[in-house]
């Protein structure tokens, strides 16, 4: 006779009574979420563990920085003067696609832990303009 597949686990439904049911589980599963978070042997969540997890898909965003109906507004930035002498300076598309390249690889490559981290923001409209 062939080989048999395990019968799937029925999914827990609010009607159910399973593990997602009961207070809080309308708020978009966190029950659930809960469930999953790494515990110190008393009975904490361990913060160490979970903030690398959590924050890894923080580690380099796209946002938008500039401001105003231009969005050539960036008086937030430490470097607003910079940004605005060189505003008319044409950026070749080589050094832009480095620049996103080196991004990329910031991604995996910078440090993330819960004593000290590396974020980066970039800029969506001039990724070469960071915080």
């Amino acid at each position: 006779p062939a080989p048999t597949k395990p019968a799937p686990k029925p999914k827990s439904t609010p009607a159910s009574g399973g593990a997602g049911s009961g207070a809080g589980a309308g708020a978009g599963g966190k029950a659930e979420e809960e469930d999953e978070l790494p515990l110190t042997a008393e009975g904490k969540v361990d913060l160490e563990a979970l903030y690398p997890a959590r924050m890894k898909g923080e580690v380099v965003k796209f946002v938008r920085m500039g401001g105003g109906k231009d969005k050539s507004d960036y008086s937030a930035h430490h470097y607003n003067e910079a940004i605005r002498a060189a505003a008319g300076t044409k950026v070749g598309r080589n050094v832009i696609r480095h620049v996103r390249t080196e991004l990329r690889g910031m991604k995996t490559s910078l440090p993330v832990f819960f004593g000290s981290s590396v974020l980066v923001r970039a800029d969506k409209a001039r990724p070469y303009i960071m915080q």
